[in-house]
């Protein structure tokens, strides 16, 4: 994919430079320059460095069309460009490497230097290993089940002392962050509603939530199920260290309640950690509206 994406790229480089603005003659000259083959070389790499975001994409499809892999090594010099088709470039030339190792050192240095955190977010959507993805079903439908399910309790979880955490890197999962073990001390308190009103104006990307609660003696039932009524945009969701399952509809889930069966992951007269990563792409997010456990029988 990534390589057929680069190869678009390179479809419309020649368009780019001949664009009609003050920069068409410089753009003309390394076009030429380029397509010498005795001086391809040196104005492949002169361009990497050129003022004009346009020619300095074009020398790097070049330079990279001409050093293969080989290049990765001299392209950390741009992983603090600040043009988004420069960055874009980058990121799926280090995310299609071979070189894995290498390809991932590139994305990283994108992840950590570069000023804008809209390119940093891109870099880090490539690197990320996040594949988290469960299919579920509700018991109350399993044909299985000659009779209906109902709702016989509700266990409202409490709307303040969440702990949460920013992760514009996208590696909180890389770093244990749904384990029940981990220390999440450090994170933040926030109560139920978005984050921006609550110290994190205008972040938006990947953030996680954790809580801990303790339930009764287990109350006679067939299955249980956590009921969220609004997370903004999408969630992933961990119970006692087990994932259970997504709600990953894009923007338009923002305000689409979802229930997930934890019939076997919960723990009754016990703590139960539950674990919420969500993604969020425009204006506020996060849990915004109550979670409850509900009992079934």
């Amino acid at each position: 994919m990534y390589r057929k994406m680069i190869w678009l790229f390179a479809c419309c480089l020649g368009l780019a430079l001949q664009a009609a603005d003050p920069g068409i003659e410089p753009r003309r000259k390394i076009r030429q320059a380029i397509e010498n083959p005795a001086t391809a070389q040196t104005a492949a790499e002169t361009a990497l460095t050129d003022a004009d975001p346009a020619i300095r994409l074009y020398g790097l499809y070049h330079y990279t069309r001409i050093h293969g892999e080989k290049a990765l090594p001299k392209l950390f010099a741009m992983s603090m460009d600040k043009d988004p088709s420069v960055i874009n470039f980058l990121t799926m030339f280090a995310a299609s490497a071979q070189d894995r190792e290498a390809g991932q050192a590139l994305l990283l240095e994108i992840m950590n230097k570069n000023p804008n955190h809209t390119l940093r977010r891109m870099a880090a959507r490539y690197a990320s290993t996040f594949k988290f993805h469960k299919v579920t079903k509700r018991r109350k439908f399993d044909p299985q089940w000659d009779y209906e399910l109902r709702p016989v309790q509700t266990i409202d979880l409490p709307l303040t002392g969440w702990r949460f955490t920013t992760d514009p890197l996208v590696n909180g999962h890389e770093n244990g962050f749904y384990e029940i073990s981990f220390d999440d001390s450090a994170w933040k308190l926030l109560k139920i509603g978005g984050w921006n009103k609550q110290g994190f104006p205008d972040y938006t990307g990947i953030a996680w939530y954790r809580i801990t609660f303790t339930l009764p003696e287990k109350i006679d039932s067939k299955a249980v199920e956590l009921y969220f009524r609004g997370v903004d945009e999408c969630a992933w969701v961990w119970l006692n260290g087990v994932y259970c399952g997504q709600h990953d509809e894009g923007a338009a889930g923002w305000n689409r309640p979802f229930y997930l069966d934890v019939t076997e992951e919960i723990k009754w007269n016990a703590a139960n950690t539950l674990v919420v990563r969500v993604d969020n792409s425009t204006m506020d997010g996060g849990i915004w509206k109550p979670v409850s456990i509900e009992i079934l029988k």
